[in-house]
């Protein structure tokens, strides 16, 4: 009977560890999906204006925040859902560098979108857990 309370209690130590843990990941998740999606925005701002030195100095600053946070996020979500937000930056940086208007905002739209994707798929739900 002693042994059966000491599993469960470390069972439930184990289960609040796993939610809280999550709790951290998902508030980095959003932080750090925000702060990408704020450059894409201002961006997409200067190719709709085609300030194209802006723009490019938005998507460059983006790539390298995007490096920084790549392998962090490479530990938390599916790898992917990671190689399509690096396609389609890589994808806006050429088509920002050559000042193509309609396919540079094209690309920052399917960045946004997969960046804002992977808050909602990593968010702990009952249909993402069954």
């Amino acid at each position: 009977m002693k042994n059966e309370k000491k599993i469960i209690f470390f069972s439930l130590i184990v289960f609040i560890g796993i939610i809280i843990l999550e709790i951290f990941i998902n508030i980095y998740l959003k932080k750090t999906s925000s702060i990408l999606i704020s450059q894409i925005e201002k961006a997409k701002q200067y190719v709709e204006n085609e300030q194209w030195n802006n723009a490019k100095s938005i998507i460059y600053d983006t790539c390298d925040r995007w490096n920084n946070i790549e392998e962090k996020w490479a530990l938390i979500t599916n790898h992917h859902e990671i190689d399509n937000i690096t396609v389609s930056l890589k994808s806006a940086k050429e088509f920002i560098d050559s000042a193509e208007k309609p396919d540079a905002l094209s690309s920052l739209e399917n960045l946004k979108h997969f960046i804002s994707h992977i808050p909602k798929m990593e968010k702990l739900l009952l249909e993402n857990i069954f």
